[in-house]
């Protein structure tokens, strides 16, 4: 895996050593205990309240098996050419979501691990890697909802319909995950840096400034230093 930096006047390009066991057992650790609770809606046919429970358990991709059912509401129109009177449910429920550091490591592992090469991608992820330093997702919920609310209070009249629901959604992200680990998640991203070693394999220098004497050379001619 390589990666590139280019600062305008000279092209560094890297080869990236991963400690791909240890970032292993961090993205576990991350999927384990830094994972997020969200709230999903979504109609779901079954016969009775019961079926829908097991339909949710059994389609979750973040392996949840329990789901707390937030709203079932009464069946509203039964489904057209089928043997079974099932009916249709719509239902808001809560479920695992990933933290994005977490999905954000698994795709640098898989290209690690991979035979392809993906030189822009692999480029572009670490570059995502670095910024999350920056990222939203370290941030406490009570922080980011006391931002909102300041840059509302200060500006009142740019609280747009948008921004209310953003920070409605926020409310929702603290009120499931009130007990939420940051220090750990921030440790976590701290550990999964030091699996990364960049080994500098070139550098050019690039010349762009013909204005101070450029060097001349004739065909033929050996060039020196």
């Amino acid at each position: 895996m390589n990666y590139i930096i280019n600062d305008g006047h000279v092209t560094y390009e890297y080869d990236v050593k991963i400690n791909d066991s240890e970032l292993e057992k961090i993205i576990n650790e991350l999927d384990e205990k830094c994972y997020f609770m969200v709230a999903k809606n979504i109609k779901v046919s079954a016969n009775n309240e019961e079926e829908v429970i097991t339909k949710i358990n059994a389609n979750n991709n973040s392996d949840v098996k329990i789901n707390k059912l937030v709203k079932v509401p009464d069946r509203y129109y039964s489904l057209k050419d089928i043997t079974e009177c099932q009916f249709v449910f719509e239902c808001e429920y809560l479920c695992k979501q990933s933290s994005y550091l977490a999905s954000l490591l698994r795709m640098l592992l898989f290209n690690y691990r991979s035979t392809l090469e993906f030189k822009k991608q692999n480029n572009r992820l670490i570059d995502l890697l670095i910024s999350y330093q920056n990222n939203e997702e370290l941030k406490p919920f009570l922080k980011r909802i006391d931002e909102y609310e300041e840059k509302i209070w200060k500006n009142p009249s740019s609280c747009s319909p948008l921004m209310k629901k953003e920070l409605s959604n926020l409310l929702l992200e603290f009120e499931y995950n009130k007990d939420y680990n940051f220090e750990l998640l921030a440790s976590l991203y701290q550990k999964a840096k030091d699996c990364f070693e960049l080994v500098l394999v070139s550098e050019t220098v690039h010349y762009k400034d013909f204005n101070h004497s450029p060097k001349v050379y004739k065909l033929g001619e050996k060039i020196r230093n």
